[in-house]
């Protein structure tokens, strides 16, 4: 069976028997295998990009048994496209291969695939992850360097990780983002003509590597637009646009109607005219695709009185986009064979979020006018499978006043109409344009009236001194030079702050954020639950200042910085790992989570409502159970929490006298101390009660099910009127020693060898040389031997000194993480000074050794005191007088274990060390070897957690 062959079984078991690729596919295979993949690929809309998917996950396959300096496709996979909905649509696509890999390996074609991707190392053949908010527990991708995976991803949040200052990511765990990104990756860029700044910094890193010869691994990208044109290095041929499929969406006329409004005006034309479309009646799907989101909200509002119609932008939640999506089914999917038994038509409201890659189809479009680019993008989602007989659609310019522009296209607005009203065909209200790929095609073509072009933004040069700076992770260097031109170009700075809304936050919760930090951390935010919009409009909306427009592309400016601190109305609480604290609304920062009461109003089922309904706040409601029980689904792992309080159980029914009186006893009942077993009961007959009452459909997104009759933990609710439930233990594996060390009881020998032996496995699979791979295993070895310090091991035994004298040399508690006072006690009882650091201790022992046979002494130190995230490149510095040293017998060595040292002064040698490593792998190359080493750890505590 020839390739061809072969994709072709693998493509139909993925898409349907009745699909077969197209030929542009099997061409852009062939090159990807014989020549690499290509540098840019023109492909106009509804010809498929989303395939390339596939392609990249079947080459990755044929190349398994190839040294990774001859693959032309990394294990890692990100898809990068600036629209947060088509981010979730491509990863149901992604989700779709990874289900035919694991369900249909009985068809021999996805058998080869599956059992080929699986020699890379990982747990199964493929996983998927989606990057498109700043969540600390939404990075599954990175628990393994081996396992073979698609991330779909947002610009911000890739470019951030590969640039070591991760949005979203704890401090600590930036080093080991930006190996990953950089190192046996492939990016595939969706218009990228939208982010080229970001493309310019990608073209530019391989240069500033060149040096760096001890590991190389795949490191490429292409980038795909339906506006490329024949300047692409892949184009469609004439056998595309013969296909019998292909031509109907390619050659399709899409004619549309030139009209201006006023500024004003704007919003009741658009209505105007989609009502007008509306009147026919093969218009089932009315597309109203506007710049702003605030306008696209009024059209809706405004529509919602007597119409049905729909809200579609990227500033909504995640979890409450996919219950909109269900309950239009699949509608506005292309294809669907549903809409034409509507008896109503369906309106949906839109802006720019469905430009790229969503597959949605429209029978009718009326859309404001904007860049030429974007409305290419626009119109291809209009008779996307070209099935329609004839089209209608408008396009809109919006007049703005004098001195003012369109906040996301500016110019390029105007520019764009007045080329449409030159090439049109008629004049004044007839005047109109025939916007198909074919035909749009030939007007653009025409040299006599060249279609304006939009200035394109580049990004400055990435120099050597800059990567130097940001490779400093801890401590960051002060002042430190911005990411953001080098991923979206020298402009106004445009990231997004991430909300989070809990209906269970201490109403009136002073400094002491104490019990907001204990309910996190039971239910910690996901990136599931957040909203993601532009800060400067989450810093009006919390001062009530005015409602600032903006779009579905990030256009917002971010205030300057303020000395002001005060806890007021516009403070809120900034979530972050170590701890929640306050924040005003002019100190909100790019990339900040922010926890809001959801009384305190801001989205409903569509998303994004700041000015609320009819000048009324909407309680938002509160997804915490309901994602943390798809996690648990989804992993079959981790841990459960529910929340018995009220106001937390009042959004799923309403609270009767009884179960009212029955919470009451039962929080009177704990703060008397009574034992959790002689609640159990009690609890039981609640858990019963709730799961007869609740809504059906409700229960079955909350975890109640999962706690009727089994032997979870009672915790009284820091709000005093409830308790919280726990079931199953969190995997715990941090880079704050309270997490790390708290699993249970693990010898310290057989940590650190089953550390080294999983460290080995995983530099092998990802291809390290001989002499590397030794090293890093080395690394693992010994990462952890300076927790036989003997405060550490007081602490690792329950802060019983005598224990740890007589007992054996722990690596891991078996204090349970979630007895928060016992493990306090512990490390006062230990002695610890404040900020101590075992992994630095750890490399004292090294250095205090000198007999111990490294392979690489400067690079086994390096790996060892890094392998927290610290030290890089420089120890904290900490105040220890504590003298103590004594012998300790380990692998059948003998070694000298002293608490003094001197790494945290300039004078010893750690700087030197640090950038003599940088400059002799490289910037990504070192952070990879820092990467494997940590992973390798946190995978065998893993195992060691669930033994």
């Amino acid at each position: 069976m020839d390739i061809k062959e072969r994709f072709t079984q693998f493509y139909q078991a993925v898409h349907g028997q009745e699909k077969s690729p197209f030929p542009w596919q099997i061409r852009l295979l062939q090159h990807w295998l014989e020549n690499g993949l290509p540098a840019s690929i023109n492909l106009p809309t509804a010809s498929g990009k989303t395939s390339t998917l596939d392609l990249a996950v079947f080459v990755l396959a044929e190349q398994a048994l190839l040294p990774p300096e001859r693959r032309t496709v990394g294990r890692r996979i990100f898809f990068v496209v600036d629209r947060r909905l088509v981010v979730d649509d491509a990863h149901t696509h992604a989700e779709q291969l990874v289900r035919v890999l694991i369900e249909q390996r009985s068809k021999p074609a996805v058998k080869s695939v599956a059992d080929k991707l699986l020699k890379y190392g990982g747990e199964s053949p493929l996983m998927t992850a989606v990057m498109r908010g700043g969540m600390f527990i939404d990075n599954r991708w990175v628990e393994s360097p081996c396992q073979p995976v698609i991330c779909l991803t947002t610009l911000d949040q890739v470019g951030s990780r590969l640039l070591f200052r991760g949005y979203g990511v704890s401090p600590w765990q930036w080093p080991i983002h930006a190996g990953l990104v950089a190192n046996d990756s492939t990016f595939i860029i969706d218009e990228a003509h939208l982010i080229q700044p970001f493309v310019d910094t990608l073209e530019i890193i391989p240069k500033l590597r060149k040096q760096q010869k001890t590991i190389r691994v795949p490191f490429n990208f292409t980038v795909m637009s339906a506006t490329l044109g024949t300047q692409a290095e892949f184009l469609l041929d004439d056998e595309d646009f013969s296909h019998p499929v292909l031509s109907e969406r390619l050659t399709n006329n899409k004619v549309a109607r030139l009209i201006s409004a006023d500024y004003e005006d704007f919003n009741r034309v658009a209505i105007q005219q989609a009502k007008l479309l509306a009147k026919k009646k093969r218009h089932k799907i009315i597309g109203v695709i506007v710049n702003r989101v605030d306008s696209a909200r009024a059209i809706f509002e405004e529509l919602n009185k007597t119409k049905d119609v729909v809200l579609l932008t990227g500033r909504i939640r995640p979890y409450d986009r996919d219950r909109l999506l269900e309950k239009i089914g699949g509608q506005l999917k292309a294809g669907d064979t549903l809409r034409k038994h509507r008896e109503k038509p369906l309106y949906v409201i839109a802006t720019q979020t469905v430009e790229v890659g969503a597959d949605i189809s429209f029978d009718a479009l009326v859309t404001e006018c904007a860049s030429l680019e974007a409305l290419q993008q626009r119109f291809g989602r209009l008779d996307r499978l070209g099935k329609l007989i004839d089209t209608e659609a408008m396009i809109i310019l919006r007049k703005y006043p004098k001195g003012r522009l369109d906040p996301v296209y500016q110019q390029a607005s105007g520019d764009t109409f007045k080329w449409l009203k030159k090439i049109a065909s008629g004049k004044g209200a007839s005047a109109s344009v025939n916007m198909g790929n074919e035909a749009l095609a030939g007007l653009k073509s025409d040299p006599a009236n060249p279609p304006p072009t939009a200035p394109i933004n580049h990004a400055p040069v990435l120099m050597p001194a800059l990567v130097d700076l940001w490779v400093q992770t801890a401590p960051r260097p002060e002042p430190e030079p911005d990411i953001e031109p080098y991923l979206r170009g020298v402009q106004k700075p445009s990231r997004d702050v991430y909300l989070i809304w809990r209906a269970d936050l201490p109403p009136s919760a002073g400094d002491d954020l104490k019990d907001v930090d204990v309910l996190l951390s039971w239910l910690p935010p996901t990136g599931r639950e957040s909203l993601a919009v532009p800060a400067g409009a989450a810093r009006s909306w919390l001062t009530g200042d005015t409602y600032q427009s903006f779009g579905d592309v990030d256009c917002e400016e971010v205030a300057q910085d303020s000395t002001q601190l005060h806890h007021s109305k516009s403070s809120v609480i900034k979530y972050e790992e170590g701890g929640c604290r306050w924040v005003t609304a002019e100190q909100i920062r790019p990339g900040d989570t922010l926890v809001i009461p959801s009384g305190r109003g801001g989205s409903d089922e569509f998303g994004w409502l700041p000015e609320g309904k009819k000048n009324k706040h909407v309680s938002v409601k509160d997804l915490a159970e309901q994602i943390q029980l798809e996690r648990f689904k989804e992993q079959k792992k981790g841990q459960l929490s529910l929340r018995l309080q009220p106001n937390v159980l009042s959004q799923w029914l309403e609270i009767s006298e009884e179960l009212s009186t029955q919470l009451s006893q039962l929080c009177v009942a704990i703060k008397g101390e009574c034992g959790a077993e002689s609640l159990r009961d009690d609890v039981d007959a609640i858990l019963e009660d709730l799961s007869q009452t609740v809504d059906p459909v409700i229960a079955e997104s909350l975890p109640l099910k999962y706690f009727l009759n089994q032997p979870f933990q009672i915790h009284l609710h820091p709000s005093g009127d409830g308790v919280i439930l726990t079931l199953g233990r969190e995997l715990l594996v941090s880079d704050t020693w309270d997490k790390t060390s708290h699993t249970r009881p693990i010898a310290l020998e057989d940590h650190l060898l089953g550390v080294e032996r999983e460290i080995q496995r995983l530099a092998e699979k990802c291809g390290l040389p001989d002499r590397l791979a030794e090293t890093v295993a080395q690394a693992g070895k010994y990462h952890d031997i300076g927790k036989a310090d003997r405060r550490f091991q007081t602490l690792l035994h329950g802060g019983d000194s005598l224990a740890a004298a007589q007992g054996e040399v722990l690596a891991k508690s078996g204090t349970n993480p979630s007895d928060r006072e016992a493990l306090q006690k512990a490390h006062e009882r230990s002695a610890l000074p404040k900020g101590f650091r075992h992994e630095i201790l750890s490399v004292a022992v090294l250095q205090r050794n000198q007999h111990i046979a490294l392979v690489d002494r400067g690079l086994v130190e390096y790996l060892v005191g890094t392998h927290h995230g610290r030290c890089r490149p420089l120890p904290p510095v900490i105040q220890d007088d504590f003298d103590d040293s004594y012998p300790l017998d380990l692998f059948e060595e003998s070694f000298l274990i002293s608490s003094q040292h001197n790494l945290q002064n300039i004078s010893s040698g750690w700087i030197d060390n640090f950038w003599f490593q940088v400059h002799r792998f490289d910037w990504w190359t070192l952070a990879y070897l820092e990467a494997i080493v940590r992973l390798g750890d946190w995978a065998h505590s893993w195992k060691e957690a669930e033994e």
